[in-house]
């Protein structure tokens, strides 16, 4: 079950990556 939840911890960081992304696009289209 460990690996299960190393899955879920790396599908929260890249979630959280994207969101990051998402926010510098729509700030630098905003500028």
């Amino acid at each position: 079950m460990g690996a299960l939840d190393e899955h879920a911890v790396a599908a929260d960081a890249y979630v959280k990556i994207y969101h990051v992304l998402l926010i510098v696009r729509i700030t630098l289209a905003a500028i």
